[in-house]
């Protein structure tokens, strides 16, 4: 025989929708109620169904490298300020959570790393996937290997030196490898236009230069920049 129902015992029957339950009927005891005392509501294990929340944003990653040496790069879009994120293998094995938005790790030039991003907001909702594959000293690479984009800058320009020789300066500096290739040296100085060349000499106006700080940088295909060399034309 069904034993009788308390007045304040709540009663789920086949077609009860979970809106028309309650956890503490009354609100009185631990969930809802508007004592002092700790309520479970509050809870980081629920989920408030009352609420409306934004879904978790994607993630969107990009990466870049010095020698072994990779530095990886994460944002949210649209930002949001809430989020940790997750870092997986591509074999759905969990690597870390973190709320730092970048991360270093270390491979031989040549070698490409791969990671799947994934936000997390403070409900522990998580956004979609973002795979990143980036090739050592490359760049953003597709699944088959295929450079996407070259995140990667030139090395830096050494031994940049400055030759008199009457009336004009030659300017020379060591050659700089790019696995892409480079589109040349930019040279610069306060007050003269920047001129790009390909080789690895210049000649300037020693009358223009006198006394000024030259800088030599190369440049790839991509448009990136490495580390600029630095000489300074005597007077």
């Amino acid at each position: 025989m069904r034993q009788p129902v308390r007045p304040d015992e709540p009663v789920a029957d086949d077609g009860d929708s979970l809106a028309n339950l309650q956890l503490d009927v009354g609100r009185d005891d631990y969930y809802g109620h508007s004592g002092s005392w700790w309520d479970t509501q509050d809870s980081g294990l629920l989920y408030h169904l009352d609420l409306t929340l934004p879904p978790a944003p994607a993630v969107v990653a990009t990466a870049t490298s010095s020698g072994t040496h990779v530095d990886v790069e994460m944002s949210t879009t649209p930002k949001r300020d809430d989020i940790e994120y997750r870092i997986y293998g591509l074999d759905g094995q969990f690597q870390d959570q973190s709320e730092f938005a970048s991360f270093t790790d270390q491979a031989p030039i040549g070698e490409t790393l791969a990671w799947v991003f994934r936000s997390v907001d403070d409900g522990g909702f998580l956004g979609p996937a973002a795979t990143l594959r980036f090739k050592v000293g490359y760049g953003i690479v597709d699944e088959n290997g295929t450079l996407l984009k070259d995140t990667v800058p030139p090395a830096a320009v050494r031994h940049l030196r400055a030759i008199r020789a009457g009336s004009k300066v030659l300017f020379r500096w060591d050659a700089v490898a790019d696995p892409i290739g480079l589109r040349g040296y930019r040279i610069s100085a306060a007050g003269v236009k920047p001129l790009l060349v390909k080789g690895t000499s210049a000649a300037a106006s020693f009358a223009v230069v006198r006394g000024k700080k030259v800088t030599v940088v190369a440049v790839d295909k991509a448009g990136n920049t490495g580390v600029a060399g630095t000489v300074r034309v005597s007077r």
